[in-house]
């Protein structure tokens, strides 16, 4: 990724929390991927947003999940887990007040390789979800390695630890952005690399940033086999920001995928999407989490614009002059955050 003129003007502004505006919603499309919860879930507080740091991950730890139940009584279930965009989990139940779904954890051993699908899907190894409440406000979520129908896997011990999720707020009421009072603008590159830190990881990775002309960029080193070196993040030294408005300059190179982080926790997704259908992984969105409403890109290689206010959980992004999220609420963190908590600042 290279970058050039990038700035941020941190918001003074205060806004009040709200009552979520989808509180009457029971139809079918009740989905949590897009939707707050709708009427029928609030009937039960088990229905809801929750998150958590997992408690032995040092690096990317937060997690979070959202249980919901249409009109039709149909279960839904989305989850971000570490990393990557929102997930659906498969076999969602809701039994004696337990949430139950499961994720593919490993494939079947090598040795079925011929065998048949229900040999396969005996041995082949699931990560099982039971989640209940503690209170109204704490979930626990135990995790279990079991086959395809929630069955013991001989040899295998199916115990995979347990954490507890805390409720996560609602977004605040959408902002009028016309009104907002901006701070001190922050030139990020006023000083090349001197305010910028590598973010660790439980493997270090190769640094190969640099400052040159106004241009912060990372030229990646290739592998004997011709694939890309992976190369560390940075991120800022000032670890405060919270509600803001950033822009900035970026060109990236065929195949590439990158991303600009707001408080450590929400990735406005930067790749080589010129030409790919409209997806919630397309530059311009906030990484995982919605679609853009058009698509904005320009081919590898050519230098592209992106301002982006988030402000009281709401996120606006304007790429190349076109309008990509337009005050979307946002209902939880991205994948990779650095915590769970949606009202934490952090870095850039």
């Amino acid at each position: 990724m290279m970058t050039r003129s990038v700035w941020c003007a941190v918001l003074t502004m205060a806004l009040a929390g709200c009552v979520c505006p989808s509180a009457e919603r029971t139809d079918a499309s009740c989905r949590h991927g897009d939707v707050c919860v709708c009427e029928a879930c609030a009937k039960d507080p088990i229905f809801g947003r929750w998150a958590a740091d997992l408690p032995d991950e040092k690096f990317d730890p937060a997690v979070w999940f959202a249980f919901s139940r249409d009109g039709g009584g149909r279960m839904h279930c989305s989850m971000f887990w570490r990393w990557g965009i929102l997930q659906y989990p498969e076999a969602i139940s809701y039994v004696n007040g337990v949430f139950a779904f499961r994720q593919p954890l490993k494939g079947p051993p090598a040795n079925l390789k011929g065998a048949n699908r229900y040999l396969q899907r005996r041995e082949t190894h699931f990560k099982w979800f039971y989640c209940s409440l503690v209170d109204d406000n704490r979930l626990k979520v135990e995790m279990k390695d079991l086959n395809y129908w929630a069955q013991p896997i001989p040899g295998t011990k199916p115990d995979l630890g347990s954490f507890v999720c805390t409720r996560i707020p609602a977004p605040g009421p959408a902002p009028d952005l016309d009104k907002c009072v901006y701070g001190q603008p922050i030139d990020l590159l006023a000083n090349g690399l001197a305010d910028w830190d590598e973010v660790q990881k439980a493997k270090p990775l190769l640094n190969q940033w640099s400052f040159k002309d106004g241009v912060l960029s990372t030229a990646h080193k290739l592998t004997p086999e011709g694939g890309w070196v992976a190369g560390c993040n940075l991120r800022t030294k000032k670890a405060d920001f919270g509600d803001c408005k950033i822009s900035f300059d970026f060109r990236l190179p065929k195949f590439s995928n990158s991303g600009v982080w707001l408080r450590g926790n929400y990735e406005i997704n930067i790749c080589d999407s010129y030409g790919w259908a409209i997806d919630n992984r397309n530059s311009g969105v906030l990484c995982g989490l919605l679609e853009p409403l058009v698509s904005a890109e320009r081919k590898f290689g050519e230098w592209q614009h992106i301002d982006c206010w988030f402000v009281n959980r709401h996120c606006t992004i304007v790429l190349n002059g076109k309008v990509t999220m337009d005050n979307a609420p946002v209902y939880g963190i991205t994948g990779g955050a650095m915590t769970s908590d949606v009202n934490a600042l952090g870095p850039i």
